[in-house]
């Protein structure tokens, strides 16, 4: 299924992350369709990441995606005004499990030295290249995030959460 479905998902969001909607409910319903396939990922490599989801075929996009959609700012003006609706919003959920996605990835799998031993033999040689090649990534994305919430972006809590979360694992 990850080798056969998971290429046109992760396709299907490229697609649909190249359109800039101008109105609500346009915003709407782009962070409605990515947040059901950055779900589907998340869901997939909750438990256990397969060697098709190590492949770089698969883990390059699935990152970029995942860093395109954490650091894209959503017009202020296209969420609601309510924080809590805001926070409810299909946009905030995209992120919080885009930024939960590049989490779990480097907690449990690309993080070399947190790997507990009897992971060691399936995902070591994982996570010595994420190490090097994603989590710097990771870790510049989530500080212009940072830099631009204290300019007065405004974040979601869960997703400020992830970040702190990260910061703290790193």
């Amino acid at each position: 299924m990850v080798t056969h479905l998971f290429p046109i998902l992760v396709q299907l969001a490229q697609n649909i992350l190249q359109t800039s909607p101008t109105d609500a409910a346009g915003v709407t319903l782009q962070g409605t369709l990515l947040r059901l396939i950055v779900k589907a990922y998340k869901n997939s490599i909750n438990h256990s990441l397969t060697p098709a989801h190590q492949a770089a075929e698969s883990i390059v996009p699935w990152g970029q995606l995942l860093l395109t959609i954490v650091q894209r700012p959503v017009q202020a003006e296209l969420l609601p005004e309510d924080v809590e609706e805001r926070e409810k919003h299909a946009w905030s959920k995209t992120k919080k499990w885009s930024l939960y996605a590049l989490n779990r990835l480097f907690q449990r799998y690309g993080n070399p030295s947190q790997l507990p031993s009897n992971m060691a033999k399936t995902y070591k040689n994982f996570a010595d290249n994420f190490i090097v090649q994603f989590a710097p990534e990771i870790m510049k994305a989530y500080l212009g995030i940072a830099a631009r919430t204290v300019e007065g972006e405004w974040q979601a809590k869960k997703c400020s959460y992830y970040i702190l979360n990260f910061f703290d694992d790193w």
